[in-house]
């Protein structure tokens, strides 16, 4: 599953990345697990534009998405039948923090740390949901099953640019 944070954002913004609503609501409980890799809902919450998708496609293209939209951005990969998470942090000014664990090692680790990450050992499904919360400064899940997230369609970041 990808979880991508853009601060500031709204849908419209998304038009520049090749992405725009339906006019469909759902879940992003339901859009986590759907069978339809290409699946993304979105949903405002506390100032930041979540995304979730039940792969990668978005959650991918964090510089793509900060670039794009001049917003800082904040993606997540839950990889929980492979044991990899990612995780990383896109500044306006370009710079970015992305780590990557896969089977409890850490496999990259770039850019300058962030204080977020000292209570962060080894990224997993519950530290990822706590580093979410803890960089962005919002807690998506009470939201999560909520049915009211739009359903975007289009190629994404990477058929856009």
């Amino acid at each position: 599953m990808g979880m991508t944070l853009v601060q500031g954002a709204t849908v419209e913004d998304l038009a520049a990345v090749g992405l725009r609503a339906t006019g469909v609501l759902s879940s992003a409980e339901q859009a986590s697990v759907s069978p339809d890799p290409q699946m993304v809902v979105a949903r405002q919450i506390d100032g930041w534009l979540v995304l979730v998708e039940p792969g990668t496609l978005v959650a991918a293209e964090d510089e793509t998405l900060s670039s794009a939209l001049h917003r800082r951005v904040v993606a997540a990969l839950f990889g929980s039948t492979s044991d990899t998470y990612s995780f990383a942090v896109c500044e306006v000014d370009r710079t970015r923090r992305h780590l990557v664990d896969s089977m409890g090692e850490r496999v990259v680790d770039e850019g300058a740390s962030l204080p977020q990450e000292n209570r962060v050992e080894t990224l997993a499904e519950d530290t990822m949901i706590d580093l979410l919360g803890e960089v962005a400064g919002v807690n998506v899940w009470p939201a999560f099953a909520a049915p009211d997230w739009e359903v975007l369609a289009g190629g994404g970041p990477t058929t856009a640019m």
